[in-house]
C-alpha cells in the first residue's frame, strides 16, 4: 500500500491539503449516511421507504397516567370491588335465611299434621296380624 505523502504527491497536493481535503470528503459522505441511514438497499428496491427504528417513535404521552392518579384509580377499583363483595354477601345471607325459614315452615307443616290425626290404639297386636297388607295400605295405618 502506498503511504499518505506519497498519494498526496501523486495528486499534486501538500500533505496539510490532502489530510483536509479527506476530512471535508468524509464529512460530506457522514452528513449524506445520516439523512438515510440504510444506505443503498441490499435488494436494491430503491422505492421502498427507509423505516426508522422503533425506539426512535416519539411515543405519545398522553396514554401514559402519573403515579397519584395510578393509585387514585387502584384505590376506586379496591372501593367498587369491595362494595360488590358486600352485596354478594347480603344476598347470600338473605338466601341462607329464607332456606332456614323454609325448612321450620316444612317441619312445623309435618307436626301439625301429626298433631291433627286422629289416631286410634290399636291394643290386640293379633288384629294386625291377620289384616292383609292390601287392607294396611288401605287404611293407611302407621306403626309407630
Amino acid at each position: 500500500m502506498a503511504s499518505k505523502s506519497d498519494v498526496a504527491t501523486s495528486v499534486g497536493m501538500s500533505d496539510n491539503e490532502y489530510t483536509e481535503y479527506i476530512r471535508k470528503k468524509t464529512q460530506s459522505v457522514k452528513k449524506l449516511y445520516q439523512n438515510n441511514p440504510s444506505g443503498k438497499r441490499k435488494s436494491g428496491k430503491f422505492w421502498k421507504n427507509t423505516r426508522s427504528r422503533f425506539s426512535a417513535l416519539k411515543k405519545d404521552k398522553c396514554m401514559s397516567s402519573t403515579w397519584a392518579k395510578k393509585t387514585q384509580e387502584r384505590l376506586e377499583m379496591k372501593a367498587v370491588k369491595d362494595f360488590e363483595k358486600e352485596l354478594k354477601e347480603q344476598k347470600a345471607a338473605e338466601l341462607r335465611d329464607r332456606k332456614i325459614i323454609a325448612k321450620q315452615k316444612k317441619l312445623r307443616k309435618i307436626e301439625n299434621e301429626r298433631k291433627a290425626e286422629i289416631v286410634q290404639p290399636i291394643k290386640n297386636l293379633k288384629k294386625l296380624k291377620h289384616m292383609k297388607k292390601k287392607h294396611l295400605r288401605k287404611s293407611n295405618i302407621q306403626i309407630r
